[in-house]
């Protein structure tokens, strides 16, 4: 998405003058806030199965005050890339507060556990971002083009994620190797 985004945009507004929408920074950050919001969806899965949403309101209310806070102090000065910043800080501070309140209240183990999965995460994406920039460039004239760039990016993504997967969860790809293929066998005897 960080890679994609800034292109997609350039297309779709291709020919309008009114304002420069070639922002990649933003990109970047829209991409984080999606990032961080998804790796806190199961957190947060976990904390409203095991009905503790009451004992972590308080984390939602200061994460929509900081996000008002920052996205006003930070417009004036950066415009909607100020905006952004807000969020993504409020974003950050609110995965952060379910991953350590599901460790400690759920699931009983170290917070430093989920850091060490984001960090693994950050590094995948970094290297595949890395890699894109050193490949030779697709040039984009319309959308052929991109959704062509996007299975390059996607391909090069998912190669990346699975070395790392192999060399820093074994166990855990081991564990979807057997569920995929007992799946596989399900299905086949069905057929």
């Amino acid at each position: 998405m960080a890679i994609l985004i800034t292109s997609f945009v350039d297309l779709y507004v291709k020919g309008v003058t009114d304002i420069n929408y070639h922002r990649p920074i933003f990109g970047y950050i829209i991409s984080a806030i999606g990032f961080f919001y998804a790796v806190r969806i199961p957190y947060e899965s976990i904390i409203r199965a095991a009905g503790h949403f009451k004992q972590t309101r308080n984390g939602a209310i200061f994460e929509a005050s900081l996000n008002i806070i920052l996205s006003f102090i930070l417009v004036i000065p950066f415009g909607m890339i100020g905006l952004a910043i807000g969020t993504l800080v409020a974003t950050i501070f609110r995965t952060i507060q379910y991953g350590i309140y599901t460790s400690k209240n759920i699931v009983d183990r170290s917070f430093w556990y989920i850091v060490k999965r984001y960090f693994i995460s950050f590094i995948s994406i970094i290297i595949t971002i890395l890699i894109f920039l050193i490949m030779p460039k697709i040039t984009i004239n319309n959308f052929v083009d991109w959704i062509i760039n996007g299975l390059i990016i996607t391909s090069v993504g998912f190669v990346v994620n699975i070395i790392f997967n192999i060399i820093f969860y074994k166990d855990d790809m081991l564990k979807m190797i057997k569920f995929i293929s007992r799946i596989l066998k399900i299905n086949i005897i069905k057929s």
